[in-house]
């Protein structure tokens, strides 16, 4: 296991966006080392499935919800969700995977005309 280590901020430091990420990665490190000891993985809520009608395969349809994946990551599906299914197999098995995506473009001072805008967010989802 890897010691996790955590930014000292004292008054009269120089911070860059390194040591915000780094502010951030122990916060994130820690949270899922609680989740994996002290909750495991699995579902918190909700998240039910169910096989929906439409064409003669059908679909599987999951509902809003949370859980927990292996690495400890807080899954939160906040919208019902369908996939059509290819054939009346006899059994499905439904798998949620942890995905990020940078959002919300920003403007960056730089001497590189192909850095003009850079996402100032990251959103956390899962598929």
């Amino acid at each position: 296991m890897t010691p996790i280590k955590r930014v000292n901020f004292f008054t009269g430091q120089l911070l860059g966006a390194a040591d915000f990420q780094a502010e951030q990665d122990y916060h994130r490190a820690k949270l899922r080392l609680h989740n994996r000891a002290l909750r495991g993985a699995g579902v918190a809520q909700g998240l039910q499935v169910s096989v929906g009608k439409g064409d003669a395969a059908g679909s599987i349809v999951v509902t809003p919800g949370s859980a927990v994946d292996r690495n400890g990551e807080l899954l939160i599906l906040c919208e019902a969700g369908s996939l059509a299914l290819k054939s009346t197999a006899a059994a499905v098995l439904v798998c949620l995977r942890y995905t990020e995506r940078p959002t919300d473009a920003v403007p960056v001072v730089t001497t590189n005309p192909d850095e003009t805008l850079q996402p100032s967010r990251i959103e956390e989802g899962c598929e």
